[in-house]
Protein backbone atom coordinates (compact mmCIF):
# COMPACT_ATOMS: atom_id res chain seq x y z
CA UNK A 1 0.00 0.00 0.00
CA UNK A 2 1.12 3.34 -0.66
CA UNK A 3 0.86 6.69 1.44
CA UNK A 4 1.91 10.44 1.12
CA UNK A 5 2.70 12.29 3.07
CA UNK A 6 3.42 9.15 5.77
CA UNK A 7 6.68 7.85 7.19
CA UNK A 8 6.86 3.99 8.89
CA UNK A 9 8.82 3.43 12.15
CA UNK A 10 11.98 1.65 13.08
CA UNK A 11 14.89 0.71 10.97
CA UNK A 12 15.79 -2.74 9.59
CA UNK A 13 19.92 -1.82 9.11
CA UNK A 14 21.61 1.45 8.45
CA UNK A 15 21.44 1.14 5.34
CA UNK A 16 20.00 3.82 2.58
CA UNK A 17 19.08 2.73 -0.88
CA UNK A 18 19.59 5.21 -3.49
CA UNK A 19 16.36 4.26 -5.59
CA UNK A 20 12.43 2.87 -4.44
CA UNK A 21 13.31 -0.24 -6.97
CA UNK A 22 16.19 -1.25 -4.78
CA UNK A 23 14.66 -0.53 -1.20
CA UNK A 24 11.56 -2.52 -2.29
CA UNK A 25 13.65 -5.57 -3.62
CA UNK A 26 15.83 -5.37 0.23
CA UNK A 27 12.32 -5.19 1.71
CA UNK A 28 10.65 -8.09 -0.07
CA UNK A 29 14.03 -10.21 0.90
CA UNK A 30 13.47 -9.27 4.22
CA UNK A 31 11.91 -11.18 7.25
CA UNK A 32 11.92 -8.01 9.50
CA UNK A 33 10.80 -5.62 6.83
CA UNK A 34 7.58 -4.32 6.92
CA UNK A 35 8.08 -1.42 4.57
CA UNK A 36 9.71 1.28 3.18
CA UNK A 37 9.88 5.21 3.72
CA UNK A 38 11.27 7.79 1.35
CA UNK A 39 13.45 10.48 3.34
CA UNK A 40 14.72 12.56 1.00
CA UNK A 41 15.86 12.22 -2.44
CA UNK A 42 18.00 9.16 -3.05
CA UNK A 43 17.04 7.89 0.56
CA UNK A 44 14.92 5.11 0.87
CA UNK A 45 14.86 3.49 3.99
CA UNK A 46 13.48 -0.35 5.10
CA UNK A 47 11.22 -0.22 8.50
CA UNK A 48 10.15 -2.80 10.66
CA UNK A 49 7.06 -0.29 11.39
CA UNK A 50 3.68 -1.64 9.34
CA UNK A 51 1.55 1.59 10.24
CA UNK A 52 1.83 4.14 8.63
CA UNK A 53 1.94 7.74 10.90
CA UNK A 54 1.61 10.76 8.88
CA UNK A 55 4.87 12.85 8.59
CA UNK A 56 6.13 15.95 6.45
CA UNK A 57 4.90 16.50 3.06
CA UNK A 58 8.00 15.15 1.36
CA UNK A 59 7.85 11.82 2.67
CA UNK A 60 5.83 8.88 1.26
CA UNK A 61 5.86 5.09 2.28
CA UNK A 62 5.16 2.02 1.09
CA UNK A 63 3.86 -1.04 3.50
CA UNK A 64 4.29 -4.48 2.46
CA UNK A 65 1.42 -6.85 2.43
CA UNK A 66 1.56 -10.42 2.06
CA UNK A 67 2.19 -12.89 -1.28
CA UNK A 68 0.48 -11.44 -4.56
CA UNK A 69 -1.76 -13.15 -7.36
CA UNK A 70 -2.58 -11.26 -10.78
CA UNK A 71 -5.99 -12.32 -12.10
CA UNK A 72 -9.23 -10.61 -13.65
CA UNK A 73 -7.38 -7.64 -14.19
CA UNK A 74 -6.79 -7.10 -10.40
CA UNK A 75 -3.23 -7.80 -8.08
CA UNK A 76 -5.33 -9.76 -4.82
CA UNK A 77 -2.96 -10.12 -1.59
CA UNK A 78 -2.76 -13.62 -0.46
CA UNK A 79 -2.97 -14.31 3.00
CA UNK A 80 -2.05 -17.80 4.23
CA UNK A 81 -4.36 -19.01 7.92
CA UNK A 82 -6.65 -15.54 7.47
CA UNK A 83 -10.56 -15.23 6.84
CA UNK A 84 -13.10 -12.38 6.27
CA UNK A 85 -16.84 -13.01 7.22
CA UNK A 86 -20.08 -11.51 5.57
CA UNK A 87 -19.88 -13.92 3.19
CA UNK A 88 -21.94 -12.93 0.03
CA UNK A 89 -24.67 -14.47 -1.23
CA UNK A 90 -24.80 -18.74 -0.87
CA UNK A 91 -22.64 -19.33 -3.67
CA UNK A 92 -19.76 -21.74 -2.96
CA UNK A 93 -17.02 -21.63 -5.92
CA UNK A 94 -15.07 -25.15 -7.01
CA UNK A 95 -11.84 -23.12 -7.95
CA UNK A 96 -9.92 -20.07 -7.01
CA UNK A 97 -10.52 -18.90 -11.06
CA UNK A 98 -14.05 -18.63 -10.63
CA UNK A 99 -14.29 -17.33 -7.50
CA UNK A 100 -11.52 -14.14 -8.64
CA UNK A 101 -14.07 -13.91 -11.84
CA UNK A 102 -16.93 -13.36 -9.62
CA UNK A 103 -15.55 -11.19 -7.51
CA UNK A 104 -13.79 -9.12 -10.22
CA UNK A 105 -17.41 -8.68 -11.55
CA UNK A 106 -19.19 -7.53 -7.76
CA UNK A 107 -18.85 -4.43 -7.05
CA UNK A 108 -19.31 -5.08 -3.77
CA UNK A 109 -16.88 -7.49 -2.84
CA UNK A 110 -13.61 -7.28 -1.41
CA UNK A 111 -12.10 -10.30 -1.18
CA UNK A 112 -12.51 -14.30 -1.82
CA UNK A 113 -11.99 -16.63 0.80
CA UNK A 114 -10.98 -20.42 0.46
CA UNK A 115 -12.28 -22.23 3.75
CA UNK A 116 -10.93 -25.87 5.01
CA UNK A 117 -12.86 -28.13 2.39
CA UNK A 118 -11.11 -26.56 -0.36
CA UNK A 119 -14.18 -24.25 -1.34
CA UNK A 120 -14.06 -20.34 -2.21
CA UNK A 121 -16.49 -17.75 -1.16
CA UNK A 122 -16.91 -14.11 -1.49
CA UNK A 123 -16.67 -11.32 1.08
CA UNK A 124 -17.77 -8.01 1.33
CA UNK A 125 -16.17 -7.20 4.59
CA UNK A 126 -13.77 -4.38 5.42
CA UNK A 127 -10.35 -5.87 4.59
CA UNK A 128 -9.44 -4.67 8.64
CA UNK A 129 -11.79 -7.60 9.66
CA UNK A 130 -9.66 -10.28 8.76
CA UNK A 131 -8.93 -12.72 11.30
CA UNK A 132 -6.70 -15.78 11.70
CA UNK A 133 -8.58 -19.25 10.79
CA UNK A 134 -6.18 -22.54 10.31
CA UNK A 135 -6.45 -23.84 6.68
CA UNK A 136 -8.31 -20.91 5.24
CA UNK A 137 -6.34 -18.69 2.62
CA UNK A 138 -7.87 -15.38 2.17
CA UNK A 139 -7.74 -13.22 -0.95
CA UNK A 140 -8.10 -9.53 -1.28
CA UNK A 141 -8.98 -7.60 -3.30
CA UNK A 142 -6.41 -4.80 -4.52
CA UNK A 143 -5.76 -2.26 -7.44
CA UNK A 144 -6.06 -2.78 -11.15
CA UNK A 145 -3.01 -4.85 -12.22
CA UNK A 146 -1.64 -5.37 -15.91
CA UNK A 147 1.56 -7.64 -17.31
CA UNK A 148 3.88 -6.48 -19.99
CA UNK A 149 6.95 -7.92 -21.60
CA UNK A 150 7.40 -9.95 -18.56
CA UNK A 151 6.58 -7.09 -15.62
CA UNK A 152 3.85 -6.49 -13.48
CA UNK A 153 2.47 -2.87 -13.65
CA UNK A 154 0.07 -1.74 -10.61
CA UNK A 155 -2.77 1.10 -12.78
CA UNK A 156 -3.74 4.22 -10.74
CA UNK A 157 -6.07 6.20 -12.64
CA UNK A 158 -6.62 9.92 -12.44
CA UNK A 159 -2.74 10.50 -11.35
CA UNK A 160 0.58 10.60 -13.00
CA UNK A 161 4.21 10.49 -12.37
CA UNK A 162 6.24 14.33 -13.09
CA UNK A 163 9.18 13.24 -15.30
CA UNK A 164 9.42 11.90 -18.28
CA UNK A 165 12.48 8.67 -19.18
CA UNK A 166 12.36 9.57 -23.23
CA UNK A 167 10.56 11.74 -25.66
CA UNK A 168 9.00 9.42 -27.13
CA UNK A 169 5.06 8.97 -27.83
CA UNK A 170 3.93 5.48 -28.11
CA UNK A 171 0.63 4.33 -29.41
CA UNK A 172 0.11 1.64 -27.59
CA UNK A 173 0.55 0.30 -23.89
CA UNK A 174 1.97 -2.86 -25.54
CA UNK A 175 4.74 -0.99 -27.15
CA UNK A 176 5.36 1.26 -24.01
CA UNK A 177 5.67 -2.09 -22.15
CA UNK A 178 8.15 -3.70 -24.51
CA UNK A 179 10.38 -0.14 -24.32
CA UNK A 180 10.15 0.36 -20.28
CA UNK A 181 10.93 -3.55 -20.16
CA UNK A 182 14.20 -2.93 -22.01
CA UNK A 183 15.02 0.42 -20.06
CA UNK A 184 13.95 -1.58 -16.68
CA UNK A 185 16.81 -0.18 -14.92
CA UNK A 186 16.04 3.53 -15.17
CA UNK A 187 12.24 3.29 -16.27
CA UNK A 188 9.74 3.54 -13.45
CA UNK A 189 6.36 3.20 -15.34
CA UNK A 190 4.19 4.36 -17.98
CA UNK A 191 1.64 7.62 -18.08
CA UNK A 192 -1.12 7.42 -20.35
CA UNK A 193 -1.57 10.88 -21.23
CA UNK A 194 -4.12 11.00 -23.84
CA UNK A 195 -5.98 8.35 -26.01
CA UNK A 196 -3.08 6.24 -28.07
CA UNK A 197 -0.42 7.93 -25.88
CA UNK A 198 2.18 6.64 -23.89
CA UNK A 199 4.88 7.96 -22.31
CA UNK A 200 8.27 6.69 -20.28
CA UNK A 201 8.70 7.95 -16.65
CA UNK A 202 12.13 8.00 -14.45
CA UNK A 203 10.38 9.23 -11.10
CA UNK A 204 8.19 8.01 -8.43
CA UNK A 205 6.36 11.11 -7.57
CA UNK A 206 2.59 11.17 -8.49
CA UNK A 207 0.46 13.91 -9.22
CA UNK A 208 -3.39 14.28 -9.67
CA UNK A 209 -4.41 14.51 -14.01
CA UNK A 210 -7.66 13.53 -14.81
CA UNK A 211 -8.59 11.66 -16.91
CA UNK A 212 -4.90 10.38 -17.42
CA UNK A 213 -3.40 7.22 -15.71
CA UNK A 214 0.02 6.20 -14.60
CA UNK A 215 0.88 2.27 -15.15
CA UNK A 216 3.80 1.82 -12.17
CA UNK A 217 6.35 -0.65 -13.01
CA UNK A 218 6.86 -3.69 -10.53
CA UNK A 219 8.76 -6.57 -10.21
CA UNK A 220 9.13 -9.56 -12.71
CA UNK A 221 5.58 -11.06 -13.69
CA UNK A 222 5.77 -14.20 -12.04
CA UNK A 223 2.52 -14.28 -10.75
CA UNK A 224 -0.12 -16.54 -11.83
CA UNK A 225 -3.40 -15.58 -13.72
CA UNK A 226 -6.23 -17.65 -14.73
CA UNK A 227 -7.72 -17.65 -18.48
CA UNK A 228 -10.74 -19.82 -19.75
CA UNK A 229 -10.24 -21.60 -23.04
CA UNK A 230 -11.48 -24.37 -24.71
CA UNK A 231 -14.00 -24.96 -21.92
CA UNK A 232 -10.97 -25.50 -19.64
CA UNK A 233 -9.66 -23.15 -17.00
CA UNK A 234 -5.64 -22.55 -17.68
CA UNK A 235 -3.29 -21.43 -15.38
CA UNK A 236 -0.61 -19.16 -16.93
CA UNK A 237 3.01 -18.43 -15.57
CA UNK A 238 5.24 -16.07 -16.99
CA UNK A 239 8.47 -16.19 -17.43
CA UNK A 240 8.00 -19.51 -17.04
CA UNK A 241 8.52 -22.97 -19.36
CA UNK A 242 7.48 -26.75 -19.19
CA UNK A 243 9.39 -29.74 -18.64
CA UNK A 244 9.00 -33.48 -19.86
CA UNK A 245 8.71 -34.66 -23.22
CA UNK A 246 6.66 -32.96 -26.44
CA UNK A 247 3.27 -34.03 -26.69
CA UNK A 248 3.83 -34.23 -30.05
CA UNK A 249 6.10 -32.67 -32.56
CA UNK A 250 3.70 -29.77 -34.33
CA UNK A 251 4.86 -26.00 -34.03
CA UNK A 252 1.88 -24.12 -33.37
CA UNK A 253 1.59 -20.39 -34.80
CA UNK A 254 -0.81 -18.99 -32.61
Amino acid sequence: AYKEPYKLSGYVNTTKYSTKKKALTACAASSKCNGVTKEGAKNFRLNTGATAMPGPKFMKCWVKGGKAVTSQGYSWGSHSGYSLGSMIGKTYYATRAKALAACSKNSKCTGVVRNAKNKYYLTSAKKSGKAKKTNNVLYTKGGSAVALTGYSYTVYPNYIYTSYLVTTVYKTIALAGVACAAKASTCTGINKIAAKKYKLTKDTTLKAATGQKVYILGGFDYTTRDIYFGNEFWTAKSPYTLSGTLADKTTYKT
